[in-house]
């Protein structure tokens, strides 16, 4: 039986939550891994990240299918931070962890 796990990544622009996306995803070297020196490139809206793992339970294997939502912190884009006002908070029902990402330099949230 395979379970599921969604998880939204949120915070301000320029905080990694794309770095964090990818390296969850294990996407980091086929992306030319997003260095201090790459080019920075805001993500659009939100991207969505599907993979499976196999986490050990019990001593048992237990396969994970991921969905990770690496959500944009442009403010001209729809945010999940704020789904109750968009029409993504039926969605926001089904999620079973957000990552708040924030930085020294944002005191948002």
């Amino acid at each position: 039986m395979t379970t599921k796990l969604t998880t939204f990544i949120v915070g301000p622009p320029r905080t990694g939550k794309t770095c964090i996306s990818n390296h969850l995803a294990e996407l980091s070297e086929s992306l030319g891994g997003a260095g201090a020196g790459s080019a920075y490139h805001p993500t659009q809206g939100v991207r969505i990240l599907e993979f499976d793992r196999a986490i050990p339970v019990n001593g048992k294997q237990v396969e994970v299918a991921c969905e990770v939502w690496d959500c944009s912190g442009d403010s001209r884009c729809v945010s999940v931070a704020y789904c109750e006002k968009s029409k993504w908070a039926e969605r926001a029902l089904c999620v079973h962890t957000n990552m708040i990402i924030d930085s020294k330099h944002h005191g948002r949230y």
